[in-house]
């Protein structure tokens, strides 16, 4: 059993509320993107750009059918030092 899969069956076993709780948590550390300006990022136009290009591309992968398995790749983000 990976990393993720002993934190997502230890997740289940929190009641609804403690897991929206811990969903809010999760998004705010993970995701500190907007700030009290409202501001969603700070990428430029040709950052943007790029963004756009890279997620074009993503979906262009997966019409194709080339995916990667989730858990695996999370497993692989956790346990990079």
């Amino acid at each position: 059993m990976t990393n993720v899969d002993r934190i997502l069956a230890e997740a289940m076993k929190l009641t609804d509320d403690e897991r929206c709780e811990l969903a809010d948590r999760l998004v705010k550390a993970v995701h500190p993107l907007v700030d009290v300006t409202g501001d969603v990022d700070d990428l430029d136009a040709e950052e943007r750009a790029a963004l756009h290009r890279e997620l074009n591309e993503s979906l262009e992968e997966a019409d194709r059918g080339e995916l990667i398995d989730a858990r695996k790749a999370l497993s692989e983000i956790v346990s990079r030092p």
